[in-house]
């Protein structure tokens, strides 16, 4: 059963502001994929029912993400990168559509 619980992946400049709000905070010590998933996998483990993961981390799993995004929990929510716009978010979408619909380009 998948609590109310909201978990957030990112840097320590963007969960700052976060950890007041009572999200439970994930900074990995690296960003590296297997420390990503890692955090990601504790997210799972533990039935949070979101979880909002900054943009140059998502890309770094994007083959994970995809995968959980075909169960209801948690909703993984890619938060826009304050240095870079990497767009993974139109990314994301344009491939669940084609999934969906079977269209070859959009």
């Amino acid at each position: 059963m998948t609590e109310n619980k909201i978990a957030i992946i990112g840097d320590k400049d963007l969960i700052e502001g976060f950890s007041v709000a009572g999200f439970f905070i994930s900074c990995p010590e690296e960003d590296s994929p297997s420390a990503i998933e890692g955090a990601l996998d504790k997210i799972v483990k533990e039935n949070f029912s979101i979880c909002f993961i900054l943009e140059r981390y998502a890309s770094k799993i994007k083959k994970r993400i995809s995968e959980l995004q075909k169960s209801p929990y948690p909703s993984v929510v890619i938060l826009p990168d304050y240095q870079k716009a990497l767009n993974l978010n139109q990314q994301l979408l344009k491939e669940i559509v084609v999934r969906a619909t079977g269209a070859v380009s959009i």
